[in-house]
């Protein structure tokens, strides 16, 4: 038997700036000795601006799931391209994304001048 354990935030009651690992106990019984687990979950409470819009970013990196990427404006002359690989590196069909052909998408740009 597979149970699904759903752990959601209430955002709204967690303080500015928080930024801890939360620990949840929690026993269950599937047999005839209890079973007792701890789940650490964590937390990072940070404020946009009011007008902020797309994805933030945290220590140097962006996360994105990958059904919802946009393709990038670059000049590889649409050489390159995102592949979706669902489940990678998740139990979710969002997954993973990868540019190919990778040689082409670690060109960088001429620029001007």
């Amino acid at each position: 038997m597979v149970e699904r354990l759903n752990i959601t935030i209430a955002w709204a009651q967690v303080l500015e700036g928080f930024n801890d690992t939360v620990e949840i106990e929690f026993t269950t019984t599937p047999g005839e000795l209890p079973y007792f687990d701890l789940l650490r979950v964590p937390v990072l409470r940070t404020r946009l601006a009011d007008d902020f819009v797309g994805f933030p970013e945290s220590a140097g990196f962006v996360s994105i799931e990958s059904p919802h990427f946009q393709g990038s404006s670059g000049t590889a002359n649409g050489t390159v391209r995102y592949g979706a690989m669902p489940y990678l590196g998740s139990r979710s069909e969002s997954g993973a994304l990868a540019v190919r052909p990778y040689k082409v998408a670690r060109q960088r740009d001429a620029g001007p001048g």
